[in-house]
Parts: C-alpha cells; structure tokens; sequence
C-alpha cells in the first residue's frame, strides 16, 4: 500500500505532533534520508523525516543564535555527553513514555526515499519534550503561556508612558505637524515601553476533562469546586488555578469571569493556605457572581481546573527577550507570545493587563519542564520551553468540554 494510502487511514496532523521515537535509522551518506519509527500522541505507528527550511538552516550559521538544525543523528546519541539526546525504545508510547519530541510544519511525505508501511510524514522542525526515560513528564494538552507585567515601572519607563500618553493625546485632539511623525514616535515609545517592563510568565494547562458546573453559586458551592481543585494541582512547586466562567446561553460575561489560584506567600515564605486563597476569591469576584446570579437565575457558571508552571530565571529571560527593543527606527515585529496566546486587538496597547482583560487564547501546547536538582527548591519543576502546536483556538473561557471554542465574549469575536 502506498504511503499517500496508508496515511489517509489516520487522522492527519494539523500543524504539529507529539512523537515517542522507537527506532532511529540513521543514513551516514545523506541526513535528509534519515528517518525515525514511532508512534503519534495516539498511539499510532509512524514515520517521520526531518527537513528544515532554507531559512532555519541560514539561522543555526548565524554565530549570534544559540539555533542548531535539529538532526536524528544528535537525537540518536545516548552517551554522557550527548547534546540533544531524545532516547527510543521499543515500547516507547503515550502509556510508557521514554523520549518525548514536538514535530511542527509537518505534511504527508508521499516521496519518501523508501517505502513504509505505516503512514509517513515530513517535518521542518523537530523540538525534545524528554530526553531521558527518568526526565519529567512533558505535559501536553490545550493551554496557553500566561504573560505579566510588573505594576510598577522604572522611572525611564514611567517617562515613556508620559511620553506615550502626551502623543496619543495630541493625536486624539488633532493637535500635531505631523501624523506619520507622531505615530511612528508612539511605536517606538511602545516598544521601548514593553520591553522595559519586569515579565514573568506562566504556562498553563487547561484541565477540560474536569469542566464543572456551580448550579446554585453560593460560597459552599463554590468552596465545594474550588478547594478540591487547589490542593490537587498544587505540588513540585507547580500551582493550582481556576477560570471561572459566567456566561447566559452562548454569550461569555467577562465582566464576571474571574480566577482563582494559588499563590506563593512571599511574607511567610511559604505556599498561601487553599482555603486562604478561596476565601479572597469569595471576598470580591465570588461575591460579585454570588450576586448576579440570584437576581438572574438564567446565568451559567462553571469552572475549569488549570495546572500552573512558573518558568524559572531561564524561561522568564528567554520569553522577555522577544520584547527587547531594537536600535533602529524600525518597529519591533509583534512578540511571537503575543501573536500566539493574545488577542491582536491588545497587541498595540502598552498599559494592557491580560489576565485582567481576560485576553488570552488557547491553542495545542507541549511544555518540556526541568526539575530543580539544587538544594533550594529541589524537585520542583520548572518550565524550560512551550511549544504552540497548532493555531490560536480561541479565548481560554470560550473552550467547552471537549476543547473546542463555541463561546463568544460579549458578542465580540476573539482576533486571532
């Protein structure tokens, strides 16, 4: 059977794939004809080739980048001093995971320099979840990278801001020479705005599986849902959290949409108490929904559990780069984190708050996650990378239980 045939048996991969690697058949003569033997996020047999495009290829000679061409002659290498190792067994596999990798920009490969008989793919890019059988866990599921900002700015920032807003106001009242000139200044004091600002990020995982429905809001209900769910996501330094959803029929009110997760005491220099964190939730957004939801007794509000993955200096450093600002008069390209996990309408506005405006959109990730092997937080883990492997889906409190975007925000349809 051929292999356009064989793979029109399974359900082709959009975008990317998480792959579990059984066998690496190497080609010493030429690479591009090296393939690995595995198995798909379902458990279904595959062949994969790797064949990065022209311009990753021109990336890893630039000496400036840390970007090697991803190889299954490096994946393949096992010793001590392997570089980028993804081992393979034979029953490597969803249920019994060894090597873990993300393959993206994948298609059927109906050219395959040999025949298989199982379906056969080519990919442009190929990313290691876990290298090692004793590695942690690569979560992977429906999530999105939680982007923040510190509140409070430099004074260099701060004069930015004043310098945005005496801009943007001259440009709202008519009042300037020049409308090119005074637009182009207000982007590049934009940029110089976020990329001064202090970032930390967050992945996140959206449990949909466990989606629940608060059928009487009250603060029994509410606690009943929500502290089951802190102590269960919280451990290894990874934290609980919660999107509570309010909507009438169809339509998302974000004005009642809220979170709740666990925190960090920085005070007590220990994790806040549940039963702390649910009663602040109770104190100003719960009470609010307790509210509204007596007087409209039509108003749906569930509850999603979502596990929480701080990234560590490493991950914070390496997403907070995407928002440094060049030295030219040249705009900054939009953050790949903003294009991917936020909604475009906020892309432009330096004073957003995300989370606050409820602005973040979901999509297919993979997180490869390291644990802390230092006495100070030893086997907490961390976020080292998060891999979108698919489009933006939609807002995270437009998903239903079976992953899917069907809930629209105040009538207005997320920009993706």
């Amino acid at each position: 059977m051929s292999n356009s045939n064989q793979a029109n048996e399974v359900k082709k991969p959009r975008g990317g794939m998480i792959f579990y690697p059984r066998n690496y058949v190497l080609d010493t003569v030429d690479a591009e004809h090296s393939y690995a033997e595995g198995v798909n996020q379902n458990g279904e047999a595959c062949v994969v080739y790797l064949n990065p495009d022209l311009k990753a290829r021109e990336n890893a000679k630039n000496s400036n980048t840390a970007q090697s061409i991803p190889r299954f002659e490096e994946f393949a290498e096992t010793h001590r001093r392997a570089m980028h190792p993804c081992f393979c067994a034979e029953t490597n596999g969803p249920d019994s995971p060894s090597g873990i990798m993300l393959l993206e920009q994948i298609s059927e490969f109906n050219d395959s320099p040999k025949q298989h008989s199982c379906p056969v793919y080519v990919s442009k890019w190929a990313s290691v979840l876990r290298d090692w059988p004793d590695a942690p866990q690569a979560p992977v599921g429906l999530g999105y990278l939680e982007i923040n900002f510190n509140p409070k700015v430099s004074p260099e920032v701060n004069e930015y801001m004043q310098q945005y807003n005496d801009i943007d106001a001259e440009l709202k009242s008519g009042v300037f020479e020049s409308v090119i000139d005074a637009e182009e200044k207000k982007q590049k004091l934009h940029d110089l705005i976020m990329a001064g600002k202090h970032k930390w990020f967050v992945a996140a995982l959206l449990k949909i599986d466990e989606l629940t429905l608060v059928s009487k809001p009250s603060e029994s209900s509410f606690s009943d849902v929500l502290l089951p769910i802190m102590s269960k996501y919280t451990f290894k330094g990874m934290y609980a959290g919660a999107i509570i959803r309010v909507r009438k029929g169809n339509q998302v009110i974000s004005s009642l949409c809220a979170h709740c997760d666990m925190q960090f005491d920085y005070k007590k220099k220990d994790i806040m108490d549940p039963k702390e964190v649910v009663s602040n939730f109770l104190k100003w957004d719960g009470r609010k929904i307790i509210n509204e939801a007596r007087q409209d007794p039509s108003l749906i509000v569930e509850i999603i559990p979502v596990q929480r993955i701080n990234c560590g200096k490493l991950g914070n450093d390496k997403y907070s780069k995407e928002f440094a600002c060049g030295n030219s008069n040249i705009p900054n390209p939009v953050p790949k984190v903003l294009k991917t996990y936020v909604d475009r309408d906020l892309h432009g506005n330096p004073f957003s708050n995300y989370k606050k405006e409820k602005a973040f959109l979901f999509s297919n990730i993979a997180i490869r996650v390291a644990e802390i092997r230092s006495n100070k937080g030893e086997g907490n883990i961390l976020v080292s990378s998060i891999h979108a492997f698919s489009a933006p889906i939609g807002n995270i409190f437009s998903v239903d239980k079976t992953g899917n975007s069907v809930y629209v925000m105040d009538n207005k349809k997320v920009v993706a």
